[in-house]
């Protein structure tokens, strides 16, 4: 016969102890390991925000170890440009598009959704 037990532990955590037939062990482990995991798994979104272009130019920019500046020198543009782009201040052209797709090595599309 199978058996559950619960103790609360915190507000947050409850303890659950499960007896259950060695035939069936490794389903429930498995099933239960899912059922966690599932439950800790959050989306690219719910953890950084919407994605939008100038959160991937930042966040492109940051991976190279760039500064706004070193960026504004491969892109051919001032500072206050890549900083626009970055804050969603300045609508990126089809033209700047293919020059971030250039200097980060990707399709300028990326850019442009």
């Amino acid at each position: 016969m199978s058996e559950v037990t619960r103790a609360r532990i915190t507000d947050e955590f409850v303890e659950l102890h499960v007896k259950v037939k060695t035939s069936v062990v490794d389903a429930v482990e498995t099933a239960i390991r899912k059922t966690i995991e599932e439950a800790e798994t959050y989306t690219p979104d719910e953890v950084f925000g919407p994605r939008n272009p100038g959160r991937l130019i930042r966040g492109g920019r940051t991976r190279e170890g760039w500064t706004q500046v070193e960026l504004a020198k491969r892109l051919g543009v001032s500072k206050s440009v890549v900083s626009d782009l970055e804050h969603g201040r300045r609508p990126i052209s089809k033209k700047m598009a293919a020059k971030l797709g250039e200097v980060f090595g990707s399709t300028p599309l990326v850019f442009l959704t």
